[in-house]
């Protein structure tokens, strides 16, 4: 998790996670404040994170960060590409009180 001093949410921050490589981001969010994450792994694995932007530190230190991490594995892209559209959509959706 990096930090930075930023209070509204950064895209300058790009995701990573061990042993994955990033294949696309969606932001979602009244604020762009939740993100999609799809990686794949050596061996041709999807994964789907959702992350938000925590600014629970902002008052005291002046940090900012995207954390979270609900990693969902899909046999596909397309599968992880529909799984990451629900999972975003219901975040949102709940921040709009849809």
């Amino acid at each position: 998790m990096t930090g930075v001093s930023h209070r509204f949410p950064t895209r300058v921050i790009v995701p990573s996670y061990s042993g994955e490589v990033i294949v696309e981001v969606a932001y979602g969010g009244r604020e762009q404040n939740h993100r999609s994450v799809i990686s794949t792994d050596s061996s041709d694995r999807y994964h789907v994170h959702l992350e938000s932007w925590d600014t629970s530190e902002w008052g005291a230190r002046r940090l900012a960060y995207w954390c979270g991490n609900q990693g969902v594995l899909a046999k596909s892209l397309e599968d992880a590409r529909a799984s990451a559209a629900v999972t975003l959509a219901q975040v949102v959706g709940e921040e709009l009180d849809i």
